[in-house]
C-alpha cells in the first residue's frame, strides 16, 4: 500500500538531514501514526549497524488518500566516534530499509546520504501530513 523514498537535505558542520517520504500507492485511504523503523543496509540488503532515535514529539494522526505523503525528518552526523574509521565510518549504506508504523514489512528505498557516523545513529521525527518540502 505504501512507497518511500528518500530527499537529502542541506549538509553543515558535519551534520546530515533528509526528508524520508511515504506516499499512499493504493486505490484506498490509510493512516500512518508514529514513527518509522530504520535500518541501514549493503547493496546486497546486508544490515548495517543502525540506531534509531526518536526526537520526543507528539505524533499525530496522518490521514492519507490515495496518492498523498506523510514525511518525517532523519539527521544523522559524519563525525566518527572515537573507535570508528575517522575517514568514513565505513561501510558506507547504499539502501535504507523503512518499517511504516504498526507494520513488519520493509520497504527499500535508495540511500545516497553517504557514511552514517556514530554506530549509524540517526535522529527521527514522527511522521507528518506532507512531502516536507
Amino acid at each position: 500500500m505504501l512507497s518511500t523514498h528518500v530527499t537529502l537535505g542541506n549538509p553543515g558542520a558535519g551534520q546530515r538531514y533528509a526528508i524520508l517520504v511515504l506516499t499512499n500507492a493504493s486505490a484506498v485511504p490509510c493512516r500512518v501514526f508514529g514513527y518509522p523503523g530504520l535500518q541501514l543496509a549493503s547493496a546486497s540488503s546486508q544490515p548495517i549497524a543502525t540506531k534509531v532515535v526518536r526526537i520526543a514529539e507528539t505524533p499525530p494522526l496522518v490521514a492519507l488518500a490515495p496518492g498523498q505523503d506523510a514525511y518525517t525528518q532523519l539527521h544523522w552526523t559524519i563525525v566518527p566516534a572515537g573507535d570508528e574509521n575517522a575517514a568514513t565510518c565505513e561501510p558506507v549504506p547504499s539502501g535504507l530499509l523503512v518499517i511504516p508504523p504498526d507494520e513488519t514489512a520493509a520497504l527499500r528505498t535508495s540511500w545516497l546520504g553517504g557514511s552514517v557516523c556514530q554506530h549509524g545513529m540517526i535522529d527521527v521525527t514522527p511522521f507528518k501530513p506532507g512531502s516536507g518540502s
